[in-house]
């Protein structure tokens, strides 16, 4: 069997997302052997810090601990997650919703790039994010890592000295974290330059300006920090990013989406290159990506990779969901689509 540290999948809480639907998914993600739960909530928890970072329709702490105490039952170890750079809306770009703004335009002076972005040079806003990190520590229990996010700040990558003050912020994270135990994860993307990989399916939407900039902040990152690796069109062949990642010496997780191609490579350079793990995300699409969910889940821990036959993965998948949440004979509790027979 592999030496994977992290078998994880990625779960993001949306306004549509029904608790007891993400309890299917947990149960279903431990009955093919994943070991780790990533959580996100986009405006779906009500914090003591500041209440404009839940929305009206918010799930409290103690309906979100019933789901958290099964997946810990299950043996699985939940890692919190709150984006610390973009998508400070905690809303997808496409909606237009601010979970902060639209309930408080006051307080934008804790925010750059119209609201994306964190405004991470303000003591105020650390201070904001240190007391979230805290809330969601103690809300999901013991655990080793906590999920930074940072991806994705699109203007960010443009300022002078980015790479520096990036850096400067991630690390002085670290830091506080490993005060209680814990290693950060970050996306990659921000951490990529475009010329590094021109012409080829990598995500570098959001990057630094130039190569230098990449490998002046991969040196100066603490090698304490696992970088998360999230590629989504890399349907062959190894990991190139990833490589990167782990020749300037850092733990890397593969993280694909919702494609079985990419969930194979992802699968396959991480057992083979022996880097950190993987990560599968879900993001918006997790019903229609749901068999896929348990197919990344099933080549990790597989004795023999080529024996998961992507056919089958439907049939696997709904026997794996019966068992782990029988739905009492009820067609709306059945399989993972509320509505579609």
């Amino acid at each position: 069997m592999n030496n994977l540290k992290i078998k994880g999948v990625h779960f993001c809480v949306f306004p549509e997302t029904k608790l007891k639907f993400l309890e299917k998914c947990i149960r279903t993600c431990a009955g093919c052997g994943y070991t780790h739960i990533v959580l996100e909530f986009w405006g779906m928890l009500k914090y003591d810090c500041m209440k404009e970072l839940g929305w009206d329709i918010a799930y409290s702490k103690e309906e979100v601990k019933s789901v958290i105490d099964i997946a810990r039952s299950l043996g699985m170890e939940i890692i919190p997650m709150f984006n610390h750079l973009g998508h400070a809306a905690q809303s997808r770009g496409c909606s237009g919703k601010h979970v902060v703004l639209d309930q408080n335009p006051g307080l934008g002076h804790l925010f750059r790039s119209y609201g994306w972005e964190w405004d991470i040079e303000k003591n105020e806003v650390l201070d904001l994010l240190r007391q979230i990190r805290m809330e969601l520590i103690g809300l999901c229990g013991d655990g080793k890592y906590f999920h930074l996010g940072c991806d994705e700040a699109y203007m960010f990558g443009t300022r002078e000295n980015a790479s520096d003050i990036l850096c400067d912020y991630i690390n002085g994270i670290q830091s506080e974290l490993s005060k209680v135990g814990r290693r950060a994860i970050i996306w990659g993307d921000m951490l990529l330059a475009k010329s590094d990989f021109e012409n080829e399916k990598y995500s570098y939407q959001a990057n630094l300006k130039s190569p230098e900039a990449s490998r002046e902040a991969l040196r100066k990152l603490d090698k304490k920090i696992i970088i998360a690796d999230w590629q989504y069109d890399i349907f062959s062949g190894k990991w190139k990013s990833s490589a990167m990642f782990k020749k300037a010496g850092f733990d890397v997780l593969c993280c694909p989406w919702d494609n079985m191609e990419n969930a194979r490579t992802a699968v396959d350079c991480a057992v083979d290159e022996e880097l950190f793990g993987v990560i599968h995300t879900t993001w918006n699409t997790l019903y229609d990506g749901f068999r896929t969910m348990v197919y990344t889940g099933l080549l990790m821990n597989s004795e023999d990779r080529n024996a998961v036959i992507p056919k089958e993965v439907g049939f696997i998948t709904s026997s794996i969901v019966r068992k782990m949440m029988p739905s009492g004979g009820k067609y709306e509790d059945a399989g993972w689509r509320e509505h579609q027979i």
